[in-house]
């Protein structure tokens, strides 16, 4: 799925906005990285009891950033900006 994205991407570069090559031109063959039935599992019921339970917005947003947007714990640390006291 990824790779088809990535590829339509690049295609559209070669088209119309001039560029030389699509790099992913044949990556599928040589290595395999679409499936025709991806084995992704879903998310289950215990992601929205996590949710619902967390007790700040802060903790709602993380389970977002984790469960529903798919990033990576580290990517999510990287998000993270100190919020400032008004005053």
């Amino acid at each position: 799925m990824y790779l088809g994205d990535v590829q339509k991407f690049y295609d559209h570069y070669v088209r119309f906005e001039g560029a030389k090559y699509n790099p992913l031109d044949g990556a599928n063959d040589q290595f395999s990285w679409e499936i025709d039935t991806p084995d992704n599992k879903t998310v289950d019921d215990g992601v929205q009891v996590i949710y619902e339970t967390a007790d700040s917005i802060e903790s709602q947003l993380l389970m977002l950033a984790l469960g529903a947007w798919g990033l990576r714990p580290s990517e999510v640390v990287s998000l993270y900006r100190p919020v400032r006291a008004h005053g």
